[in-house]
């Protein structure tokens, strides 16, 4: 036998109220699903910001020319592990010349200022450097090609670029203080 269930009466109150409760449901999951599209938004943008961005990025412009970032950060860890195993080895020559006290002397120095180019800034500025260097020269090499030799009519003619300041004359402190940077700097005088 079936039972006869009575549906509950239900006052326009009851039914206002279920509305309204309906309504906030489905803001609340409306909200939910624009919090959770915009999360998932966001670390998206993370990870190709990471990822591919972060590598088409110029780290500088050799008369427009871009170097990227990734062709630079390569640059930095190859210097890096370069100065990396230079310090070893003259740590492996001091360890052969420990009773020398001028070899001891002259590997202490060395070992000074290969911690001092490992400096992240320093290695990095240096990287930037060679690849800027680099790309001048390639774009000057079309210049100077086996057909093309430097003669003494193209050395009158060349123009060679040099920093300005801003009244327009060559920076001559800032050649001077990139030219302390180099490496055979030691050997310049005044």
């Amino acid at each position: 036998m079936a039972r006869n269930i009575k549906q509950p009466f239900q006052s326009k109150k009851h039914l206002a109220r279920l509305e309204r409760e309906r309504i906030q449901r489905r803001y609340i999951t409306i909200g939910s699903i624009a919090i959770a599209v915009l999360v998932v938004l966001i670390i998206g943008y993370g990870i190709l910001e990471q990822t591919v961005l972060t590598g088409m990025r110029p780290v500088a412009i050799v008369n427009g020319e871009s170097i990227l970032t990734r062709d630079w950060q390569p640059q930095v860890r190859y210097q890096r592990n370069s100065l990396i195993n230079q310090a070893y080895q003259t740590m492996q020559l001091g360890q052969m010349f420990s009773g020398s006290p001028e070899m001891m002397a002259s590997i202490q120095s060395q070992l000074t200022q290969i911690q001092a180019m490992l400096s992240p800034e320093v290695v990095g500025q240096q990287a930037v450097d060679q690849m800027i260097d680099a790309t001048l020269i390639r774009q000057e090499a079309v210049r100077f090609c086996y057909g093309r030799k430097w003669t003494l009519v193209t050395m009158k003619s060349t123009t060679i670029r040099l920093p300005i300041t801003a009244s327009g004359e060559p920076d001559w402190d800032l050649i001077e203080s990139y030219m302390m940077t180099l490496r055979w700097s030691q050997a310049l005088t005044r």
